[in-house]
């Protein structure tokens, strides 16, 4: 298959994923915002959060290696490698597990404390971080493997589990547990699903240097982006108070469709970067410039609409109680494209083995974060910690970029962002019109998008390749196509 085809198949199933995957995350928490105010939404929000920030240490980057091994092995046809990678994996996910929840247990009291939560709620904290951490290594797998059918569904199942667990619970009066032992069931039936018992070798070498190596650097990378997506609520829990932390969870929420977007484009090229490592520059440059394009493409439509009906959207799903929470989603949303756009860059550059670069861009962006979130939160509370959010976007982008450019030319189309723009500017009608009802909702947005296209169109922004993509997609959405799945 073609690259852009390839990469426009994983694209297919990504976006379809992603769809479940919103929409799940959307039901899961904005149905917790109708059963718990402001202080219970917050600590619901700061457990997950810090549970995720913690798998994200524990897992040492070795999602991030076996995304990128893998699909390296897999080219090469190395597949006894595979199968060695990933048993060692486990070994070391296993260990890490037994110390750091053998550490967090000794200074449980202090944690309880710091993170103004109960000691039952503890406890659960410590499952969601054994079980989420094997979930999110063995999602990977799947996701390595390019098997993305198979990935869509164990996702889609995964979060039916979690949202009907959360809201059963929610249901019988008992808070917060809700959300948490949602994330937790919904990690052990992604275990269940994704274990790949044949690519399990019993036989343990540790003679893998590539799986330590690129763990460690990959562990770099899932410390500073979970710093900047998660670790930012469990700081303002800790300079504010979980009330802040409520309605700023709301404006992420919200705004987080649009990180979405470049993230899925970045997930499907990045397991082609790796297969075709070293063999094409100028194929790993039309990915990645073309993978900008389309980010742009759908991204700034999208800003214009979660920011223009933000009261809209946060009254509709959630309640008045979080109306706060409209005042920082335009600038969340503009930073989390610069984020997914910053990303797909310094994804490639670990993709290409630029690890020294990679290390030293993450590292100087999660520098700025930790100096500049706490301040900021403190003088400004959620607005100070959007603007944190934002710098650090930006921070990450400049870096990669200029370190990616100088290994492979990265063309930025200006001409089609200015059209993108151009076509963008009758969104701002809707402030006029101020849709009150859902179905002046999507009727006006659906329009506007409508006319986006049109004037697009009419401005020759659409290439050969575009059509043919578009061509593609739609032949994917036979309905007898997508439900052949099959797990053997």
């Amino acid at each position: 298959m073609d690259v852009k085809l390839k990469a426009t198949n994983n694209s297919f199933y990504l976006f379809l994923y992603w769809i479940i995957n919103t929409l799940g995350g959307f039901f899961f928490w904005l149905i917790a915002g109708k059963f718990l105010d402001q202080s219970e939404y917050g600590i619901a929000l700061t457990a997950v959060s810090f549970g995720f920030f913690t798998i994200s240490i524990i897992t040492v980057g070795i999602p991030a290696a076996l995304s990128k091994l893998i699909p390296e092995y897999k080219s090469k046809k190395q597949f006894k490698k595979i199968k060695s990678v990933i048993t060692t994996s486990f070994v070391f996910l296993l260990l890490a597990n037994i110390i750091t929840l053998s550490i967090f247990l000794l200074i449980k009291n202090y944690l309880v404390e710091v993170l103004k939560t109960t000691e039952t709620v503890f406890y659960f904290i410590l499952g969601y971080i054994f079980f989420g951490s094997f979930s999110v290594t063995l999602f990977t797998i799947k996701y390595a493997f390019q098997e993305m059918k198979k990935y869509t569904i164990i996702g889609f199942l995964s979060i039916v589990v979690k949202i009907f667990t959360s809201f059963s619970i929610l249901s019988l009066g008992m808070k917060y547990f809700g959300p948490i032992l949602g994330v937790i069931l919904s990690s052990i039936i992604t275990i269940i699903l994704a274990f790949p018992s044949k690519q399990i070798n019993f036989r343990l070498t540790l003679k893998e240097k590539d799986i330590l190596y690129y763990s460690i650097i990959g562990f770099v990378g899932a410390i500073v982006f979970s710093l900047i997506s998660n670790f930012i609520y469990t700081i303002i829990t800790i300079v504010k108070d979980t009330s802040t932390t409520g309605i700023f969870g709301i404006a992420m929420l919200i705004s987080s469709i649009v990180v979405a977007i470049p993230n899925i484009l970045n997930n499907s090229i990045y397991p082609i970067i790796s297969e075709i490592f070293g063999k094409n520059k100028k194929t790993t440059s039309n990915l990645v410039s073309h993978t900008i394009r389309y980010s742009l493409l759908l991204s700034v439509p999208l800003i214009l609409i979660i920011s223009l009906n933000s009261r809209f959207l946060i009254l509709s799903f959630s309640s008045d109680k979080f109306i706060l929470a409209s005042e920082i989603i335009p600038i969340l949303s503009i930073a989390s494209l610069i984020l997914g756009i910053a990303g797909i860059f310094s994804n490639s550059l670990f993709a290409m083995r630029m690890t020294h670069q990679y290390t030293k861009s993450l590292l100087i962006t999660g520098t700025t974060f930790l100096m500049v979130t706490p301040i900021m939160t403190y003088v400004y509370s959620g607005v100070g910690a959007s603007v944190s959010y934002l710098i650090s976007s930006i921070t990450l982008l400049c870096l990669s970029y200029f370190y990616l450019k100088s290994k492979i030319k990265i063309k930025i189309d200006l001409i089609s962002i200015f059209k993108i723009i151009f076509s963008s500017f009758h969104f701002f009608i809707i402030l006029i019109i101020n849709p009150f009802g859902i179905i002046e909702f999507v009727f006006i947005n659906f329009l506007c998008v409508l006319i986006y296209v049109y004037f697009l169109y009419k401005m020759n922004f659409f290439t050969k390749t575009d059509k043919e993509i578009i061509k593609f997609v739609m032949d994917k959405l036979r309905i007898s196509k997508l439900i052949k799945i099959d797990f053997v």
